[in-house]
Parts: structure tokens; sequence; C-alpha cells
């Protein structure tokens, strides 16, 4: 297949380093937060090589715009679905149709998307049970990377957001 691999994606420990988080005390909306060392860059490339990058985030809509519109970088994902949006948090089905839907894609495409997050529980678990490739990122020392349940196990492990274009060739070497 000629076709780039669709990448969801999540934000927190993924892209933006969750520790940094400043929130708004009475809405718990993130205002900034600083992004994970090469995240930023990665989005920028990932786009201007015409991969498909929606972000997949268990959030309020208004962090996503403060912490991605901020930086300049919301324009890289072709869809942003939230928690708060949906009223599902992954790992449900319905945020990752969400992002289908927004996508026009259907089940036909799910050989082609891949889940990076850095959440056992809730990203890669998602991933799997929704039929998707799973990349567990687990540059984050705030999660236990150690899978709990078979459906925890990823598909691949990457340690920063630069190792996205490596596994990328070797997941389309593969296809």
């Amino acid at each position: 297949m000629d076709r780039k691999p669709i990448i969801f994606i999540d934000g927190g420990d993924t892209l933006i380093e969750e520790g940094s988080n400043d929130r708004d005390p009475l809405t718990d909306i993130v205002i900034t937060a600083m992004p994970i060392p090469g995240a930023l860059e990665t989005l920028r490339r990932l786009k201007n090589e015409g991969y498909t990058v929606c972000l997949i985030d268990n959030v309020k809509s208004e962090s996503v715009s403060n912490v991605f519109g901020i930086n300049g970088h919301i324009d890289c994902f072709a869809s942003i679905s939230t928690s708060e949006e949906t009223g599902a948090s992954k790992p449900s089905k319905e945020i990752f149709e969400d992002a289908m839907t927004k996508n026009s894609l259907s089940d036909d495409d799910k050989p082609d998307i891949i889940m990076i997050g850095n959440s056992c529980r809730d990203d890669i678990a998602g991933a799997n049970r929704f039929g998707i490739t799973s990349v567990l990122m687990d540059w984050s020392p705030r999660y236990n990377m150690t899978p709990q349940t078979a459906d925890q196990v990823p598909d691949y492990i990457i340690h920063s957001p630069g190792e996205i274009f490596d596994l990328l060739e070797r997941i389309e070497k593969r296809r």
C-alpha cells in the first residue's frame, strides 16, 4: 500500500510534559505547558511529510487549544478528539471512533492507523481493543510502563518523539 500510516497520538507525556502543566485551579484547564524535547519538531515534520496526525486526548478541549495554540502547532493536527468533546475517555472506543469520523476513515483503514501514547491502560489498551497498531512511548517516569493485562501490551515501544520516524519506516517496510 502506498498510503502513509495515519497517526493517532496522545498529548500529555507523549507530546507535552504533564509535570509542566500550569492549570487554572477553578476549571482544571491547562493554561500553559512545556513540550517534551523534540515533540514540536516531530509534529511539524510529520505534517510537512504528509502524515495525517490526529490528537486523541483525555483532556478538556480548551487545554488543547491553549497548549498547542500558544506554541503554534495546533495546525499540525488533522483533527482533535478530546474526552470532554466526545464524552468518552481512552480506552473507550468512542474517542477513537470520533477521530475516524472526523477524518472520513472506516474499519478498512484500521490496518493503516497507529496510536502513540504513554499509558498502557488508556492508550495501548484502547488501541489494541479498537484493532489498530499500538505504540508505547515510555518517556515519562510518571506512569507505570509495565502492562498489567494482555490488552495493555504494545505492538511497539519508543522512548522519545524523534524515534517516531524510524518506527514509521519499519512499519511501512512491513506492509
